[in-house]
């Protein structure tokens, strides 16, 4: 008798005492035939309203399936349980419920230990709410636990990589560096994210193709709610195009910029081309009106003279030649000339322009 007390009081103690909502329930009928002080402040009835209910009153799982899942319990065919749970105040709760039968002085009941997991339910339903904006994001995203190995790719970073999920997934970020950043660089990237900050900056990685791409890349750490670093977040942003872009424009730039200094090189090029056989024109015209000139200075200077303007005509339809091959009207011609014979014109020519100003 005294062992059998002292059993029951240890229950007693093991049922009221602990933090857990318990409840002791009637297979048969539904009543609550007990309820600890857990239960009491969980649903926020006072003891005896509890015991005096059916757990249809707190449960909003239809009658006819609750018996159901009560028998279940009592057979031990299922022993846990996920229900939604009504209080006294009308709110209603989700609650994770595990169920067995138990002898109480003979006749079986069902002890249930209730859990609130309504928040756990609203978190749950906040991460797949995020998961599916990240799957239906046009932007790349990747988050790897604290090794680097992958454990979570969208649909984009997919499509930007050319792996699959399952290729991707238990695989180390490694698999896709292309070569082209050096180890020290590498090392400044995984310092400073695992000192807790975000890292910024420019990747080239290499596809599954072995092609190349350029990204623009923000890793930052996930810390969870006691403030420790469970995994790192990659969003991406392909710029390859973009770079690829710049770059043809600055080319071009460099090449326009190119363009005008010979351009400008030219014209004074051109504008020298000009002026001296103009010069010599004028100037051995201007010798041949002096008096008593010797027939040989008047045939030398008329030569000059001759000359020059062959020059001068020479360079007005080089500039008409350049003019037709830009407009692609006219294509190039190599020809030989007599280097020695043009050396000699021009010695004679720049010798009598020197006795002239002599």
């Amino acid at each position: 008798k005294n062992k059998a007390l002292e059993g029951e009081q240890r229950y007693k103690s093991m049922f009221n005492d602990n933090s857990s909502v318990m409840l002791l329930i009637d297979p048969d009928t539904g009543n609550i035939f007990d309820a600890n002080k857990a239960a009491c402040d969980f649903y926020g009835y006072d003891y005896e309203q509890l015991i005096s209910m059916n757990i249809n009153e707190i449960n909003v799982t239809a009658y006819e399936e609750m018996g159901l899942e009560m028998k279940k319990a009592l057979y031990g065919e299922k022993k846990h349980f996920y229900f939604i749970h009504k209080l006294a105040d009308g709110s209603l709760r989700n609650v994770e419920v595990y169920s067995g039968n138990i002898l109480h002085k003979g006749k079986p009941l069902l002890y249930s230990i209730i859990h609130d997991i309504s928040e756990r339910k609203k978190a749950q339903k906040e991460i797949q709410r995020l998961s599916k904006a990240l799957d239906q994001s046009p932007t790349p995203v990747a988050l790897t636990n604290l090794d680097g190995i992958f454990v979570y790719v969208n649909p984009s970073f997919c499509k930007l990589s050319e792996y699959s999920p399952e290729e991707l997934i238990g695989k180390h970020t490694r698999m896709m560096r292309s070569g082209k950043q050096k180890k020290a660089f590498y090392k400044d990237l995984w310092d400073t994210i695992r000192s807790g900050n975000t890292w910024e900056g420019e990747l080239v990685n290499k596809k599954k193709s072995g092609k190349f791409y350029l990204e623009e890349v923000s890793i930052a750490p996930v810390i969870n709610e006691k403030g420790e670093m469970t995994n790192f977040v990659k969003v991406a942003r392909d710029i390859t195009e973009e770079r690829q872009l710049r770059d043809e424009l600055v080319e071009a730039k460099e090449k326009a910029e190119e363009s005008d200094s010979l351009k400008s090189a030219f014209l004074a090029n051109m504008s020298h081309e000009i002026r001296t056989p103009m010069n010599g024109i004028l100037g051995f015209t201007d010798l041949l009106k002096e008096v008593n000139l010797p027939e040989t200075k008047q045939r030398q200077y008329l030569d000059i003279i001759e000359k020059s303007g062959e020059r001068m005509l020479n360079t007005v339809n080089n500039l008409i030649e350049i003019s037709r091959i830009e407009a692609g009207q006219i294509g190039l011609v190599m020809t030989d000339f007599n280097i020695n014979e043009e050396c000699r014109e021009l010695y004679l020519f720049f010798k009598s322009e020197v006795e002239r100003k002599g």
